[in-house]
């Protein structure tokens, strides 16, 4: 059941619950990071408004005085596509990632990319698409972070990793490779 108000509700519910644990852990140690891991779309279409400031930034903006950095969690976004994802059929979008980056840098927090579409390990034009606009991202000086979900397939999450089950290097793994070794050297 979809309710605006119940909505409303859980946000106000969630945010306190976050300030609350963000002011116990700083009490324990002021020097711990605390943050959340945010799963954003990017909206492309114009009557997206709404959905973009709900889904994206209505929490964020609600504990943005309580979180040391933002966690990006990009799967998809509502643009039409070439290539979609075997895993649930989101279009695969470099571009909408290097977005909504650029979207979450408004709050000068440190951006980690904490989840990315698992399927742009299998996508060679993506795949160093994806690591093209993290570079680009991670050059900005706004993302001081990067993960992918899972390094290898695995029968519960097959497709997903950066090596098959077998270990075989999948497209993007060279990309991530030295995009990480860039991104160390930056360090």
């Amino acid at each position: 059941k979809k309710s605006f108000f119940q909505c409303l509700t859980a946000n106000r519910h969630l945010s306190q619950a976050h300030r609350f644990a963000y002011s116990e852990m700083k009490k324990q140690n002021r020097q711990s990071q605390v943050g959340v891991s945010h799963n954003i779309v990017y909206f492309t279409r114009p009557a997206s408004f709404i959905n973009r400031f709900i889904w994206n930034y209505f929490f964020i903006r609600s504990i943005r005085d309580c979180q040391d950095f933002i966690g990006v969690n990009y799967y998809h976004s509502d643009r039409d596509a070439v290539e979609h994802s075997e895993f649930l059929n989101w279009p695969i979008d470099p571009v909408g990632f290097y977005a909504v980056l650029k979207e979450m840098a408004v709050y000068k927090k440190p951006i980690y990319i904490t989840e990315a579409n698992p399927q742009l390990a299998d996508s060679q034009t993506a795949g160093q698409e994806f690591t093209a606009f993290a570079r680009a991202a991670i050059a900005t000086g706004k993302v001081s972070g990067l993960a992918w979900l899972q390094y290898a397939d695995s029968v519960e999450y097959p497709n997903i990793g950066l090596v098959t089950a077998a270990l075989k290097i999948k497209p993007a793994y060279l990309a991530y490779k030295n995009l990480i070794a860039e991104y160390r050297s930056v360090k």
